[in-house]
């Protein structure tokens, strides 16, 4: 599994636009969807230019409940 983050982060790294991009409550978010064992995960990030650099900041996990958890996240 930690193979399959490792490769997802490289494509994201990559191309940021490899993920779908969220609308309503979570615009500005890209999710990004992994299936390993019959489980779909699931990374969320935004991306952020400060000095011409590309910083993507992941939240990573199954995707049940997933969204209700990062919008709970960013709430704060």
């Amino acid at each position: 599994m930690k193979k399959l983050y490792r490769e997802a982060v490289d494509k994201i790294c990559a191309d940021y636009t490899v993920g779908e991009a969220k609308t309503g409550d979570l615009a500005g978010i890209y999710g990004y969807d992994i299936y390993y064992n019959k489980t779909n995960y699931e990374l969320a990030y935004t991306v952020e230019y400060q000095d011409d650099r590309i910083i993507v900041v992941i939240m990573a996990g199954t995707r049940e409940n997933f969204y209700e958890e990062l919008k709970r996240y960013m709430k704060n």
